[in-house]
């Protein structure tokens, strides 16, 4: 199956232009050109639908990728998901996007980013849709701003090691830095794709992948692991009571099904699987993703 056959991503910039959003930190705009200014500049830059500035009532969907990828890997839900608005971001220290101030942030540093963004683009209510790490950040930001969220969809989320002795955290953290810092995102590109796919992927997928791979911002990758070292996605989930899901690839062994369907038991959050998936279930699986999501987001609307 070839779900991202039609899309070419020499051609990626084009048909899904990176856009630079400045946004406000204490009620001031710093111009991003003013180098004085770059302890207090906040650039994220973001790709959205093409009917994202469309003045209509679509539900709005936010796309978080995770640790390894970027806004480019929502390629499939960009150009799929026609019936509504939908941004993704590329995280701090991903893409265009500065990175966080804190130099060993926590969940909450992302999500108040996610926050200011959204409240510069006047989007007031969305569905969080969180890959991955991404869904550290979403399951951080519902917790801690539940009016802003009409629901969460949590693909293959990562669970953070919160939870465990500070050795083990540390362990986890420099394991997945130490393998980027020797190989470079470049080597990491060629070989590191494996991981993220299920038994019989298809050529479209890996190269979406390695697309992201490849762009890698180190610094901001170091950022990151210390939030999935640190965090502790259980403590978020359970805090936010509106309307959830949690979905992985029957195939994922980064975060394998057992591990997600436990999650969802703990917190009593509906459960779903992706046939013939590893853990880039959208990326791998796109129109089983889509469908999923137009499922989701009926569920939403049908209850409001």
């Amino acid at each position: 199956m070839n779900d991202l056959s039609n899309n070419d991503l020499s051609n990626l910039d084009l048909v899904l232009p990176l856009r630079e959003i400045i946004i406000k930190i204490n009620n001031v705009d710093y111009d991003h050109n003013a180098h004085h200014h770059a302890h207090k500049e906040r650039i994220v830059s973001i790709r959205t639908s093409a009917n994202f500035n469309a003045k209509s009532a679509l539900p709005t969907l936010i796309l978080l990728h995770g640790i390894g990828s970027s806004s480019a890997s929502w390629i499939g839900q960009l150009s799929g998901l026609t019936d509504y608005k939908i941004l993704a971001w590329d995280a701090p220290g991903y893409g265009l996007s500065s990175q966080v101030t804190e130099e060993h942030p926590d969940a909450s540093n992302y999500a108040d980013i996610l926050r200011d963004l959204l409240n510069t683009l006047n989007i007031n209510k969305s569905i969080l849709i969180g890959h991955s790490l991404g869904a550290l950040m979403a399951a951080n930001f519902a917790a801690r701003y539940p009016e802003c969220v009409s629901g969460l969809l949590l693909l293959s989320p990562a669970q953070g090691y919160g939870k465990a002795a500070l050795n083990v955290r540390e362990e986890k953290r420099l394991s997945r830095l130490n393998m980027l810092e020797q190989l470079g995102p470049q080597a990491m590109a060629q070989t590191g794709f494996t991981r993220m796919l299920g038994k019989t992927p298809n050529i479209d997928a890996i190269k979406l992948i390695q697309y992201s791979l490849a762009r890698i911002n180190i610094s901001g990758y170091r950022q990151a692991t210390h939030l999935l070292a640190d965090a502790d996605i259980l403590t978020d989930l359970a805090q936010y009571k509106g309307t959830r899901l949690i979905a992985v690839g029957l195939e994922d062994s980064i975060t394998p099904p057992e591990q997600c369907r436990n999650l969802a038991n703990i917190t009593q959050t509906p459960f779903s699987e992706i046939n013939h998936a590893g853990h880039a279930c959208y990326i791998e699986q796109t129109q089983q993703v889509n469908q999923l999501i137009m499922s989701f987001v009926r569920g939403i609307i049908s209850k409001n």
